[in-house]
């Protein structure tokens, strides 16, 4: 038999991605609440994968700051308070707004039908996904505006900020009519984008953020601990 170790490669990768999926979406469903433990071994038999890709995937998840570790007691779950919320959300927003602007003055005509494509998408998916394939979808829009924008320090900053706020900005997508919304909201500034409007962009995008600091607020009143 020939060894592959391209197809080996891709496959460790393929049980990584789907580890740091299923863990992440856990986090969102409420599986694994602010403050709980997650050890390695137990989350490796729960999802009925190897101890190795579930190891990546925590790393990942502390990265990205889902996830503190435990010295010799493997992680917890990262307690985020409002105050935490905003502050993220303030950066996220002058971030985000910049590489909104930044796309419409940079983008491609393949990447601005790609851009388009995955409202496309979303559209589809608010009839027939859940609510984890439409964050996803988000994520990738997101991600495409920064790719578009072509500097990198910023994507990179960019990416780092939006995973530490996702876990709460997930929780605005569960409250009523707000998938639809926010499906306007993104399309608005990918119209921005695609017909190179720089200012309409940026505004656009500040605004969305603006939206999910309104809609955080919302949480802290319906639980006085101001956990996510």
């Amino acid at each position: 038999m020939e060894f592959n170790m391209t197809s080996q490669y891709n496959a460790a990768k393929d049980c990584e991605e789907q580890a740091y999926l299923l863990i992440k979406q856990g986090l969102f469903d409420g599986i694994y609440p602010p403050g709980s433990r997650l050890v390695e071994r137990q989350v490796a038999e729960k999802f009925s994968l190897s101890r190795t890709p579930i190891r990546a995937a925590l790393r990942q998840l502390e990265h990205e700051g889902f996830l503190e570790r435990q010295e010799g007691r493997g992680y917890s779950v990262r307690i985020l308070g409002i105050r935490d919320a905003i502050e993220l959300l303030d950066v996220r927003e002058a971030i985000e707004g910049m590489a909104a602007r930044l796309a419409a003055q940079n983008g491609t005509e393949e990447q601005r039908k790609r851009l388009m494509g995955v409202i496309e998408r979303m559209e589809q998916d608010e009839n027939d996904g859940t609510c984890f394939n439409y964050y996803k979808l988000c994520g990738e829009l997101h991600q495409m505006i920064f790719e578009m924008g072509g500097n990198r320090v910023l994507a990179d900053m960019a990416v780092r900020i939006n995973a530490q706020s996702a876990a709460f900005h997930y929780k605005t997508l569960l409250l009523s009519e707000r998938v639809r919304s926010s499906i306007s909201e993104h399309k608005e500034i990918a119209e921005a984008i695609v017909n190179g409007d720089a200012d309409a962009a940026e505004f656009k995008l500040r605004e969305h953020v603006r939206m999910v600091k309104r809609l955080v607020s919302r949480f802290v009143e319906q639980a006085p601990l101001g956990v996510f």
